[in-house]
C-alpha cells in the first residue's frame, strides 16, 4: 500500500514539477498550444508602440540571463519578449527557451556574420530560387517577394545535392532573411519608427504535383522550422496568390507546421490581390512587374554586403514612432513572483480562457498546438478555398516540369 501510495506522488510529480513535464510544456507553447489559449482574440502590439513596465522589466531579465553567452541583439529579443507574451503565465519560462533555440539556430549557420561572408553557391540558388525584396507597405514594412510556383525541383536539387546541397539551401535563406532583418533596422534608424516584421508575397502561379516532393517539402519544413526559431513575431503578412487548386492540398500538409500566430496571418488572394493589396496598404509602385504592378525588378541579394552597409541598433528598444521623445528604460524590473506586470496583463488576458482550466499542455503534445490554428480548422481551409484560382488548374494537368511560361492571370 505504501509502495502504491509513493508511486502516485511520485507521478503526480513527475507531471507537475519534472524538467521532462517543464519541456514538453514549454515545448507546447512554443508551438502555441496549452489550455485555454485563444489565439484568434490576440492582438500583439505593433512594432512602434512603447514598451510597457512588464516587457521592460522582461528584457532585463533576459538580457541578464543570456549575458554569459555573449548576449543577444535587442531586435532579437525584443521579438521573442513580444512575441511569446501570448503564453501567460509561461512568458519567462517560453521566452527564455525560445532565445536559447534561437541561439542555437543561428550559431550553426553563423547568422550573424553571414551578411559579411562568402555564402556557398549563392549566384546558383539566385537563378533557381527567385525570391527577395521589393517595396514597402504604408506603415514601412518591406516586402518580401518569393516565386516559389517558378521553381523547379529537378533542377534545383541537380544543383544541390545530399544533405550538404540542403543545408546550403537552408543558408542562402537565411542569407536573405538577414537582408530583411537589416532592412528593417535602416529603417527604423532613418525614419525613428521601430520595424521589425515584413510582408511576404508567395506567388505560386506555375505549382504542379513535382511541388508535393518528400524532399522539396523536407526542406520547406526545415526552413519554416528555422525561420519561426531564429525570426518569432517577424511577420506582419502572408498573401499568396496564383494558388491553383492543388495548394487545398498543399496547405493542409503545410498548415500544422505553422504557428498558430502565423497560420492566422496567412492569405489566400484570388485574381484580384491588386485590390486587396491596394486595400492593405500596398501600393502598385511597390509590386513588381511580373505581379502586374508597376514596380521593377526585385532586390535578390546576390552578393555580400560591405560591412559599412550594416545599420546598427543605436537606441533600437527606445524607438517608437516619429518624433516621440526617447522612451527612458529606466530601472523597471520583472517581479519575480508574479508572471505579468498588471499594466500589461490587460491585452493578455485576451488570449486565455478561463482561469480555472487546468494547463493540458504536457499531454496534448506539440502537433495538438499546431493543429488548432487561429482560424479554427476547417473555418481556414475554407477561406483557402475561396482565395484559389479555379482557371489555374489548367497548370496542373501533366504534373511536369516543362519549363513553359504559364499563363498570366493576372489582375
Amino acid at each position: 500500500m505504501r509502495s502504491a501510495v509513493g508511486l502516485v506522488l511520485l507521478l503526480a510529480g513527475a507531471r507537475a514539477g519534472s524538467p521532462r513535464a517543464r519541456e514538453s510544456r514549454v515545448a507546447t507553447r512554443l508551438r502555441g498550444g496549452g489550455a485555454g489559449v485563444d489565439h484568434s482574440r490576440y492582438k500583439p502590439p505593433d512594432e512602434w508602440a512603447p514598451l510597457t513596465d512588464a516587457e521592460l522589466g522582461m528584457l532585463k531579465l533576459m538580457r541578464a540571463r543570456f549575458r554569459e553567452h555573449g548576449g543577444v541583439h535587442d531586435d532579437l529579443l525584443l521579438e521573442a519578449v513580444r512575441g511569446f507574451e501570448h503564453a501567460g503565465e509561461g512568458w519567462r519560462e517560453v521566452t527564455e527557451a525560445a532565445l536559447e533555440q534561437m541561439l542555437h539556430k543561428r550559431a550553426a549557420v553563423d547568422a550573424d556574420r553571414i551578411l559579411t561572408a562568402s555564402v556557398p553557391r549563392r549566384a546558383l540558388f539566385c537563378s533557381l530560387y527567385v525570391c527577395g525584396h521589393h517595396g514597402f507597405d504604408r506603415d514601412g514594412h518591406p516586402i518580401y517577394y518569393e516565386r516559389t510556383g517558378a521553381i523547379e525541383p529537378r533542377k534545383l536539387f541537380a544543383a544541390f545535392e545530399g544533405e550538404e546541397g540542403e543545408h546550403d539551401l537552408l543558408v542562402n535563406h537565411v542569407f536573405v532573411q538577414e537582408a530583411m532583418r537589416a532592412l528593417k533596422l535602416r529603417r527604423t534608424a532613418e525614419h525613428g519608427k521601430r520595424i521589425y516584421k515584413h510582408v511576404a508575397v508567395t506567388d505560386l502561379r506555375g505549382l504542379n504535383p513535382a511541388h508535393l516532393s518528400k524532399q522539396l517539402l523536407r526542406v520547406v519544413k526545415r526552413t519554416m522550422a528555422f525561420h519561426e526559431a531564429a525570426y518569432p513575431e517577424t511577420l506582419h503578412a502572408l498573401y499568396i496568390v496564383n494558388a491553383p487548386g492543388l495548394f487545398a492540398f498543399a496547405w493542409k500538409l503545410v498548415r500544422p507546421w505553422l504557428h498558430p500566430l502565423t497560420a492566422s496571418k496567412v492569405r489566400v488572394l484570388g485574381r484580384t490581390y491588386l485590390e486587396q493589396f491596394r486595400a492593405d496598404g500596398i501600393d502598385p509602385d511597390q509590386i513588381p512587374a511580373f505581379l502586374g504592378g508597376d514596380g521593377g525588378e526585385l532586390e535578390q541579394f546576390w552578393e555580400a554586403w560591405d560591412e559599412a552597409d550594416l545599420p546598427t541598433l543605436d537606441h533600437y528598444l527606445q524607438t517608437t514612432v516619429p518624433g516621440a521623445e526617447l522612451q527612458d528604460l529606466g530601472d523597471a524590473a520583472f517581479d519575480e513572483g508574479a508572471s505579468i506586470d498588471e499594466e500589461a496583463s490587460a491585452r493578455l488576458r485576451l488570449a486565455h480562457g478561463a482561469a480555472g482550466e487546468a494547463d493540458g499542455g504536457a499531454d496534448g503534445g506539440a502537433d495538438g498546438g499546431a493543429d488548432g490554428g487561429a482560424d479554427g480548422g476547417a473555418d481556414g481551409d475554407a477561406d483557402v478555398d475561396a482565395g484559389l484560382d479555379s482557371d489555374a488548374d489548367a497548370d496542373m494537368e501533366s504534373g511536369s516540369e516543362s519549363g513553359s511560361e504559364p499563363t498570366d492571370r493576372r489582375a
